[in-house]
């Protein structure tokens, strides 16, 4: 027989599944010669190795498969090269045919780029190849390149709009968390094709837009429909799981272990809710059970969970190796996976290397803008790093994409609201919070904190008790949340206000750009923001860090309603005419002026101290029944939250004042002394009272000091002591001090009154 002949005998066994026989006919058809040196002949030979490559896959020799394609691919196009353009036309529809077919044998083998260059090259060769759009949408699903796939689904009905590719393309859109687009394409293709309904994937969109009690409600349809399939079985103890309803989820997942006992995601859930029900014992054993199932991953979803495995039982350099390689851009099975990002994010937020975790949120946001999950993380991460306002814009975002999302977003909106002094945002927050779910105790508990702050006192011990009364524990918050509650530390406020003065820090947001080139307004801001985001462990006070962030970063001209400043650098405004001009905002006089107002409220230069001093004295004092001596007040040069250090001063001078004494004249004595200490140029000011202080008022001073305004507006600052004379000894009394510095000090020169000293830091 010759090679046609051996090619259909081969054919009529393969129809009649005798594959050895058909594999050993398609090898005799190759190994004949051809009848001539024809068309003819040579189609014959691409055809037996066609048929050859499709007989090894049923009998699963992939790896045979595709070196049979290979071999059909290069004698179909030895043979255009032959014919030229003669009957090219046939010619390109075999050699889509055998790319596309090559194409989903290395997809068997899990090599989905190589799969996809394939079904790029049968697309080329015939573009109207609607499988091969299908084909290579699932290889890009694999990979987690969601967006790209759903423009494949769309390509693949360019000519008709076929039901089951609105149904795949819904599928692909379930994956990219696009919960609202896929059930469109599903209601789209059951309308179309109503017998496509498939409540199993119903079921899944509705668990995705947090209808849980429908999915639940599908998934027991979807199993009386299919008794034996254990992914329906996972997938509701995934939305028993959502719903804390951990012995329930547990019971699914143990009836999907019993159908397939390799379901590595059903071990890695199970032991989730073990977890939760405080067995880790059990937990462990599970998530080990998985790495098991994977010992050696292969695949982009192997690495996925075999990473997810290893970060439950705290094997963080595991994990983040098995990310990697998912992840690497040059060899990485998936690099644009964006819940592997996702995923290795939280990582990165357990080990506190926020920045990796905020560049990997970022990420996933990238490869699929509509992950709410990574908004929702990123905002969190946000806030964990002072980022008040990116954290509600995240949190709003989130939102925006899944309402199902509203009732945590909302609180945590909330509390960044509350961190920067937003009182009536916040109260809007944790109402929206409430009005979802009535029985949230933070929600009443912060909106509470907030109502007190604004004096809607009834309102407040409402919220309060209402808190209470759902958790009886409640004001433990308040020992938890150091965030809200960061008082600073002046050395690191010099540290980061330092970066004001450096080319490579934040130099560029308060002085003119010398660099050279136009000015890009867009690629500063995110430089500022990486220097943020560095920083951010920074022990910097609230007020002060909430001004630094409305200046940078605020993109809403309401945010500066309480501000010392109008409007900030991330505001349309400034955005726009920077983009137009390529010009830095300083030239621009209107906002050179707000440059200037917000240096103005972050460091004392010269000679504001002197001016602020006569200001306050004449406010406060009788300026007739004092001597008020100063000294080098010209020369004062730190940086301080100007507007903290200047009721501090007022409080200091209305103590003085409020003194008992006789009508004479009293002295008070302001000066300004400078000094080095290591690494630091130590700025001081000092105030003294030289009036006598009997022990019943110093006693009264010395409480005072210790929980009053002064102190309250100083913290962060700088440090602060007070010498006097305590039972006839003199005495330095450290109230605001660093962690080595004792809380009193004995010294050897007899005091007269009492003196108040500032010890701030400058670099």
């Amino acid at each position: 027989m010759n090679t046609k002949e051996y090619i259909e005998s081969g054919k009529a066994k393969f129809e009649r599944e005798d594959y050895k026989g058909a594999l050993d006919d398609f090898t005799e058809a190759i190994q004949a010669q051809p009848v001539d040196d024809n068309w003819g002949a040579w189609n014959g030979l691409d055809n037996a190795y066609y048929w050859r490559g499709k007989t090894q896959r049923r009998l699963e020799n992939f790896e045979s498969a595709i070196a049979d394609l290979t071999n059909a691919i290069n004698a179909s196009c030895a043979l255009a090269d032959y014919f030229g353009d003669n009957n090219r036309k046939h010619i390109a529809s075999a050699l889509s045919e055998y790319y596309q077919f090559r194409g989903l044998m290395k997809e068997r083998l899990k090599d989905y780029k190589a799969a996809i260059e394939d079904y790029d090259k049968s697309i080329k060769h015939q573009y109207t190849n609607s499988k091969s759009y299908l084909f290579r949408a699932n290889a890009k699903v694999a990979l987690g390149y969601y967006a790209e796939a759903i423009g494949d689904y769309g390509k693949s009905y360019t000519e008709v709009e076929f039901a089951e590719d609105f149904f795949n393309r819904g599928k692909v859109k379930l994956y990219a968390k696009d919960y609202i687009g896929a059930k469109k394409d599903y209601d789209k293709a059951i309308e179309m094709e109503p017998n496509l309904e498939n409540v199993c994937f119903c079921g899944q969109i509705k668990a995705g837009l947090r209808d849980y009690e429908g999915a639940i409600a599908d998934f027991a349809k979807a199993i009386e429909q299919n008794p034996d399939s254990a992914e329906i079985y996972f997938n509701r103890g995934k939305v028993k799981f959502q719903l804390d309803d951990y012995m329930e989820a547990i019971d699914d997942f143990n009836q999907a272990i019993k159908i397939n006992s390799k379901y590595a995601e059903a071990y890695y859930y199970r032991g989730m809710a073990k977890s939760a029900l405080k067995d880790e014992d059990g937990a462990e054993e599970d998530y080990f059970r998985v790495i098991e199932i994977i010992p050696i991953p292969s695949s982009a979803q192997d690495y996925n969970i075999h990473g997810m495995a290893n970060a439950a039982l705290d094997e963080h350099k595991s994990a983040l190796e098995d990310y990697k390689k998912i992840l690497d851009r040059d060899n990485g099975l998936a690099p644009d996976y964006a819940d592997v990002y996702n995923n290795r994010g939280k990582i990165y937020e357990h080990l506190g290397k926020l920045t990796e975790a905020i560049e990997d949120y970022s990420q996933a946001i990238r490869k699929n803008p509509k992950h709410d999950e990574a908004y929702f993380n990123r905002g969190k991460v946000k806030y964990s790093s002072k980022d008040y306002i990116g954290a509600v814009q995240d949190y709003a975002k989130a939102i925006e994409i899944n309402s199902n999302v509203a009732e945590e977003a909302y609180y945590y909106s909330g509390r960044a609201q509350l961190v920067m002094e937003n009182y009536t945002a916040a109260i809007g927050n944790f109402s929206a919070a409430i009005e979802i779910n009535s029985n949230y105790a933070e929600a009443y508990y912060y909106r509470g904190k907030a109502k007190e702050v604004i004096n809607r006192h009834k309102l407040a011990v409402s919220d309060f008790n209402k808190a209470k009364e759902l958790n009886p524990n409640i004001e433990d918050l308040d020992n938890e949340d150091h965030a809200d509650n960061d008082q600073g530390n002046p050395k690191d406020v010099t540290e980061f206000m330092s970066l004001f003065n450096q080319r490579d820090g934040l130099k560029y947001l308060t002085h003119d750009f010398d660099e050279g080139g136009a000015f890009d307004i867009e690629a500063f801001l995110l430089k500022a923001k990486d220097v943020f985001t560095t920083h951010s462990q920074l022990s910097i006070p609230k007020d002060l860090w909430v001004l630094l962030n409305q200046f940078a970063f605020s993109t809403a001209v309401d945010d500066f309603q309480n501000s010392p400043i109008a409007s900030g650098w991330s505001t349309p405004e400034w955005i726009e005419w920077s983009k137009k001009n390529g010009l830095h905002p300083i030239r621009n006089d209107k906002f050179k002026q707000i440059i200037n107002d917000f240096r103005q409220a972050t460091r004392i230069e010269s000679p504001m101290l002197e001016e602020l001093v006569n200001d306050i004295v004449y406010d406060v004092l009788d300026v007739e029944k004092f001597e008020i001596e100063t000294k080098d007040l010209s020369k004062a040069n730190f940086y301080t939250h100007v507007g903290s250090f200047k009721a501090a001063l007022e409080a200091i001078f209305e103590e003085i004042k409020n003194l008992a004494h006789s009508d004479d004249k009293r002295k008070i004595t302001i000066r300004y002394e400078r000094d080095t200490m290591g690494d630091y140029f130590i700025r001081k000011v000092l105030i003294t009272c030289h009036d006598y202080v009997s022990p019943e008022e110093l006693n009264v001073l010395l409480k005072e000091w210790e929980t009053g305004k002064i102190k309250s507006k100083l913290q962060g600052y700088c440090h602060w002591s007070v010498e006097t004379m305590i039972e006839d000894k003199p005495v330095k009394i450290n109230i605001l001090r660093d962690k080595r510095a004792l809380k009193s000090e004995k010294l050897e020169t007899a005091i007269e009154g009492f003196t108040h000293i500032l010890t701030f830091y400058y670099k």
